[in-house]
């Protein structure tokens, strides 16, 4: 493999230049030409490559690798658990909703709003992953923030995984997650000290469920009476409303 040095490298367009060690003219690298993204480049590392060439028939860094870089395949696999755990937390957080609405603590509108919001900021992350590599007009961060904020955050937790975008910039990320603990604070408000919801039909029938009483007297007609005590000439305790003989 060919060896040079990344002189150049757009982390927010994907995308750089290698100038090979042989001192002949620089290479374009695209970030899919690596074969480990789980590293993101920063512009000035020694990298490994093939030479290769794009559609057009023009030369490029291909199987770029960088130092500590991991295969292709554990490479994917990394890929693969990130939008794994992603998801999971995703789907948690969802069920807990689903939870929070049958005990009547939510309205059944928040996880709807919460799953229209997070697809929505979901397209916007992958339209501006593609925009970003395609030079074209970006989606505002402050927009990105303003989405997870209002409640699409899962959406864009599963987004930065799959279409890894944004996960490298720590600034983004640093807000981004204050943003979700912000959304989570209110809703957990909210939930615990906000306008309490009607007990739903199901939980107040179980509510209204109780055991027939056992009565330790005699009762008429399904209701308590006076009664006497009395003991007959047997020795037998007799329960009457009549006065004892």
């Amino acid at each position: 493999m060919a060896k040079g040095k990344l002189v150049q490298w757009d982390d927010e367009k994907g995308y750089g230049f290698i100038a090979p060690d042989d001192g002949k003219l620089q290479l374009f690298v695209h970030i899919s030409a690596f074969t480990d993204r789980s590293i993101r480049p920063s512009g000035g590392e020694r990298v490994s490559y093939q030479i290769g060439k794009d559609k057009r028939g023009r030369p490029c860094a291909e199987q770029v690798v960088l130092p500590g870089a991991k295969g292709p395949h554990r490479q994917r696999l990394g890929r693969v658990s990130g939008t794994g755990w992603a998801l999971l937390a995703s789907a948690i957080f969802f069920a807990l909703l689903g939870l929070a609405v049958l005990m009547g603590w939510i309205s059944p509108l928040w996880p709807l709003g919460y799953g229209l919001l997070s697809l929505i900021t979901f397209a916007l992350y992958g339209w501006d992953k593609r925009a970003a590599q395609r030079d074209q007009w970006r989606t505002p961060e402050a927009n990105l923030h303003l989405f997870a904020l209002a409640g699409g955050w899962p959406g864009a937790l599963i987004a930065q995984r799959l279409f890894r975008h944004k996960t490298s910039k720590q600034p983004f990320q640093a807000l981004f997650w204050l943003t979700v603990a912000a959304n989570l604070g209110v809703l957990i408000w909210l939930t615990v000290w906000g306008p309490k919801m009607e007990t739903p039909k199901w939980l107040s029938g179980l509510e209204s469920i109780s055991l027939p009483a056992i009565p330790d007297q005699p009762f008429s007609d399904g209701g308590e009476v006076d009664f006497n005590q009395c003991i007959d000439e047997n020795g037998v305790i007799e329960y009457t409303d009549r006065p004892c003989k």
